[in-house]
């Protein structure tokens, strides 16, 4: 973390982001710029002097690592700070998830964050009406869409089998009703193996969500919630739609929103239906998702 804080001295602002969050490193870093890394904590006083000797007026801090309880009460008055809630709070269900959000109150109480980050206007709305101040970040990553229709009758799952707030096993159940070559997931679950092998389908385990998505007609990330959008644009990057659940991504596209959102998560039959519209309607989709 040292070494990282070297480079960005001269910056304006800084991003901390902990490693429960490396999964949104590449729209957070081109969203805001300057993302160090926390692999771990490390408590070390020249740090805080690193931080306090530079030109930094604004730290982002993402999630939680226990060195932001070491590092926000001793940096300079003067550098204003954002810790970043980056969950849904339909995740206050884990513990660890609800102790970082208490933590940021305990912070915003004693007057050492200026505002509340956040991720998506719901979250926003929420903050706000009970009082906090609040700042909008609408992560983003470059867009190099490719809108060559692929050919291929495979599909991808993005979701992760052990978040049971993914629903997983319902996408994969809704692919009994479909034509298909192959379906690429990750898992670790021994059920998701179990599984497979009960409704013989035909899946094939990757070690990243890179290779899970590319080179299929579709993907899947139809969530109850924990949705990472970041995924769904890198699919759209590759020129392959993207099913999705519970989020607000589409909702400035009706078209979209109509055809990629399902109505109901766990409706395998609606899941089929979308998977079939994208299947015929690949080209139109790929056109309408240019104009967000």
């Amino acid at each position: 973390m040292i070494e990282e804080l070297k480079k960005y001295k001269d910056k304006s602002s800084i991003v901390l982001l902990p490693k429960d969050n490396f999964d949104i490193y590449d729209s957070i870093n081109y969203t805001l710029k300057n993302v160090i890394k926390i692999d771990s904590p490390n408590e070390d006083n020249c740090i805080i002097e690193m931080i306090n000797d530079s030109k930094i007026n604004k730290i982002y801090f993402v999630g939680y690592n226990d060195i932001y309880r070491y590092i926000m009460p001793r940096i300079k008055n003067d550098i204003e700070v954002c810790w970043i809630y980056p969950y849904s709070f339909s995740n206050l269900s884990n513990a660890g998830v609800r102790y970082n959000i208490q933590t940021i109150f305990e912070y915003y109480d004693r007057n050492l964050i200026e505002s509340i980050g956040c991720f998506s206007t719901d979250n926003k709305e929420v903050f706000e009406n009970a009082g906090y101040k609040t700042e909008f970040i609408d992560l983003k990553i470059e867009k190099e869409l490719n809108i060559t229709v692929n050919k291929s009758n495979s599909i991808g799952i993005l979701s992760d089998d052990f978040d049971p707030n993914n629903n997983f096993y319902n996408q994969l159940a809704a692919l009994t009703f479909i034509n298909y070559d192959i379906c690429k997931i990750t898992y670790i679950m021994r059920a998701t193996k179990e599984f497979i092998k009960f409704f013989d389908l035909k899946c094939k385990k990757e070690s990243t969500k890179e290779d899970v998505m590319k080179d299929n007609f579709v993907n899947l990330y139809i969530n109850f919630t924990n949705t990472n959008n970041e995924l769904i644009q890198k699919s759209f990057n590759l020129g392959i739609p993207c099913i999705v659940g519970n989020t607000s991504f589409f909702d400035n596209n009706s078209y979209l929103k109509e055809h990629l959102v399902v109505k109901s998560d766990d409706d395998i039959n609606e899941i089929a239906e979308k998977i079939e519209f994208v299947r015929k309607n690949a080209k139109k989709i790929l056109e309408e998702y240019k104009k967000i």
